[in-house]
């Protein structure tokens, strides 16, 4: 045990505290023969009570991160997913030659695999590469601008430049378009007569030639 002399605690090399006049406990600690006060500020049981709230806060964040990570990536692979069927769709639908079809699946098998992102339309997907977007450019417009004899003598690159510079709105190609209402009679209207206006049920019924 330690005691007390002229106000000053002396311990010995056993002695970790000491009592003062008053008997109170002050606490010591050892290093190399020195002793320094070190009280009894806080206990290994209140860091626990602190490291618990703590510890469990960190850990929903984090779940919360996960879940955030998750979810995007679940909406980027459907959005991916989405467009190159699409595309797919695309290809098959707007009778693609067999060297440019394979082509432009071969484009689309390696973006599925490096989730790169699509476009809405493969006439404007510039992600295909310059030269099978060339070649989609002119399997659309290609015919249409030769046939200009402005145009006539033009090489295959010019020709693709000015299509490509085209805005294409690309539809299905119905036969007849359906309309009622206003929207119908304007659609009679803007046709300049050539849909039929059938006026028993106020619809119109507009051939699109040649899609």
């Amino acid at each position: 045990g330690g005691s007390y002399y002229g106000g000053t605690p002396s311990y010995t090399d056993e002695a970790d505290y000491v009592l003062d006049e008053d008997g109170n406990v002050h606490g010591f600690r050892q290093d190399e023969g020195n002793c320094e006060e070190g009280g009894f500020s806080v206990t290994g049981a209140g860091l626990r009570i602190m490291c618990i709230p703590l510890g469990t806060l960190i850990y929903w964040l984090m779940q919360a991160d996960i879940v955030v990570v998750m979810f995007n990536s679940t909406n980027a692979y459907s959005r991916q997913q989405a467009g190159l069927t699409r595309a797919r769709a695309e290809v098959e639908y707007f009778g693609f030659d067999d060297e440019l079809s394979e082509k432009v699946n071969a484009s689309l098998d390696y973006r599925w695999k490096g989730m790169i992102p699509s476009e809405c339309s493969l006439i404007n997907d510039k992600a295909l590469g310059a030269i099978i977007q060339k070649e989609v450019v002119l399997h659309f417009h290609g015919a249409a601008i030769c046939d200009e004899i402005l145009f006539s003598g033009c090489p295959s690159n010019c020709i693709a430049m000015l299509a490509s510079a085209l805005t294409t709105n690309i539809v299905p190609n119905y036969t007849y378009i359906y309309r009622k209402g206003e929207l119908g009679l304007e659609c009679y209207l803007l046709s300049k007569g050539d849909a039929l206006h059938l006026d028993d049920d106020n619809t119109v019924i507009y051939e699109l030639p040649n899609g």
